[in-house]
């Protein structure tokens, strides 16, 4: 009873195991796979079964305690075993193969990636210090410009303009300097018409009273004649 009971677990173990094959084999069939390595599970599949089928012929005969026939039988198990596992070792070196030039092309993409990358930071950093320096010119040349500017306006020459044509900030400051410039150069020669007329008046109104002062002279004069011939006449009288 005792080997009865150990060779029903032997036989219960095998069916387990064959069960978790089964869902192994499942699984890995739904993998893509190259058309070499697909020959080779096709091949191994075919083998698996004529195995399968020797091994249950087996278990039947040592189920039905034919021990002396499953031993002689036991060999064409081992042997279609054999050329399964053969098959299997194949499909094995196959995929370590597949899996070596995988690794070797995701190798040879890594080191491409690294290197584009490293090359774009390398030009990003290198368009950036261009570009830095370019604006950093542009603004020291809009500064000088400004200054400049600024300088012959507080030495009265109203005749200078900023020359920046930009639509960025310092070319609306610039724009707007320009105007007020323009502006002011409007109120300054407003101004000295104003003075030119002021002046014409003065001349004008000093020349009336240089007219006036001396027609006085000429009335005080008659005066003093009037004056003078009525004193003779008093004393011619008397």
């Amino acid at each position: 009873k005792g080997n009865e009971n150990d060779k029903q677990k032997r036989i219960d173990n095998i069916e387990k195991y064959a069960k978790e094959n089964t869902v192994i084999m499942d699984d890995y069939d739904k993998l893509t796979l190259s058309a070499e390595a697909r020959v080779i599970w096709d091949t191994f599949n075919t083998q698996l079964e004529q195995y399968r089928s020797l091994r249950e012929e087996s278990i039947n005969l040592v189920k039905n305690n034919n021990y002396t026939e499953a031993e002689e039988h036991w060999t064409e198990v081992e042997k279609s075993r054999e050329q399964m596992f053969e098959s299997l070792d194949k499909l094995i070196i196959r995929n370590n193969d597949m899996a070596k030039d995988s690794n070797s092309e995701n190798a040879k993409l890594y080191n491409t990636s690294s290197k584009l990358i490293y090359s774009f930071m390398i030009g990003g950093l290198l368009i950036s210090i261009v570009l830095g320096s370019v604006l950093s010119l542009y603004m020291v040349n809009s500064i000088k410009k400004g200054l400049i500017f600024a300088e012959a306006l507080g030495n009265g020459d109203l005749s200078k303009e900023i020359d920046l044509n930009s639509k960025d900030e310092l070319g609306q400051l610039a724009k707007a300097l320009n105007i007020a410039k323009d502006n002011i150069r409007v109120l300054v020669k407003e101004i000295m018409q104003n003075s030119d007329e002021i002046t014409m008046s003065s001349e004008e109104l000093s020349a009336t009273v240089e007219e006036i002062t001396s027609k006085l002279e000429i009335v005080n004069e008659n005066t003093g004649e009037i004056v003078k011939e009525t004193y003779d006449t008093s004393a011619t009288t008397e």
